[in-house]
């Protein structure tokens, strides 16, 4: 019985092992399988509908058409012209008018073409831009044909180029015309005054002594004073004094040459001399510079394209007929 007992107590620290080694073992496995499992899922795909999601925000997020202004309706403009040609007519965007003409058209930036002919009249061309209402007011020279407007006569025609606060000075019809040249916040000196013409002494009136008598048919009487025909005009003669009021009443194209010359040349001054041949019926054949001491190019170009649809008295005897003309800017 006692060598039962101790061969029982020699077993007990073998069993104690085991059940020591069993239980390291199942720890074991357990802290690999919680390993294995937190990087499963560290490296798991994130959730389709997720995904989807947050890339249809960023999507709907940096699209600019959904940030995009409504559309803005285009202005509308008034188209006016009229013209100093009887029977004119303005082709515009295809369509032949007859003028006066008006029209409410779409603005834009875009140059149009407006083209303005009249029977016995040069028609002009004008490329005018149409981003506003705009009046034109053509003024057609006498002649045939149609020709390209030039930049100061369609700066005349849709009113750019007219200086409105700027007096135009006439002189008499003896002097040529003085265009004022005083600009806001300055002062100019006024024009010297010509001196008066000298005075002619009256002539006196003729005294006949009578003898005293008493018989009326033996009184003497004065001849009446004879009255010199007026002489002869020659063929191709114009009335000068017909030419400076046609020259006076288109003074203020003139002064918006010079307006506009000042704005390269602020001291614009001097004289410009032109000569110009008309035809029978008082038309500007063709006009040309004979001497200049202004210094601008620009003014020159601009008064004679004036100077051009200008209507003059018609010379003498139905034929061609030279005037010349001085115009004094101070």
């Amino acid at each position: 019985m006692y060598g039962s007992h101790r061969a029982t107590n020699m077993s007990d620290p073998l069993r104690m092992a085991k059940l020591f080694l069993g239980v390291a073992t199942v720890a074991s496995v357990g802290v690999v399988a919680y390993q294995i499992h937190r990087a499963g899922k560290a490296n798991a795909a994130p959730n389709p509908d997720t995904a989807a999601s947050l890339t249809a925000g960023s999507a709907s997020a940096s699209d600019p058409a959904a940030t995009d202004p409504p559309d803005v309706p285009a202005e509308n403009v008034v188209l006016a012209v009229t013209s100093n040609a009887p029977n004119s007519k303005i082709v515009f965007r295809g369509e032949t008018n007859t003028l006066p003409f008006r029209q409410e058209i779409t603005a834009g930036n875009a140059p149009e073409v407006l083209e303005v002919t009249a029977p016995l009249r040069e028609g002009r061309r004008y490329y005018v831009k149409l981003d506003r209402s705009r009046q034109v007011v053509v003024t057609l020279p006498n002649g045939t044909g149609l020709k390209d407007a030039t930049y100061d006569e369609t700066a005349i025609a849709i009113g750019t180029g007219r200086a409105e606060s700027t007096p135009v000075a006439t002189a008499p019809p003896s002097q040529p015309i003085r265009l004022a040249a005083a600009r806001r916040g300055e002062h100019s000196s006024p024009p010297p005054r010509d001196d008066p013409p000298p005075s002619v002494p009256a002539t006196p009136t003729p005294t006949v002594a009578m003898a005293p008598t008493t018989d009326p048919a033996s009184t003497p009487r004065a001849d009446p004073p004879a009255v010199a025909a007026p002489p002869p005009v020659a063929p191709g003669t114009v009335d000068l004094r017909g030419v400076r009021a046609t020259i006076r009443n288109h003074a203020p194209e003139v002064s918006a040459c010079y307006e506009r010359a000042r704005l390269e040349k602020s001291d614009l001054h001097g004289k410009l001399a032109v000569a110009a041949t008309l035809g029978p019926s008082g038309q500007v054949l063709n006009v040309a510079i004979t001497s200049s001491s202004t210094g601008s190019a620009r003014l020159e170009t601009c008064v004679l394209g004036a100077f051009r649809g200008w209507a003059f008295p018609a010379p003498a005897g139905g034929v061609n007929g030279n005037i010349a003309y001085t115009f004094n800017f101070d």
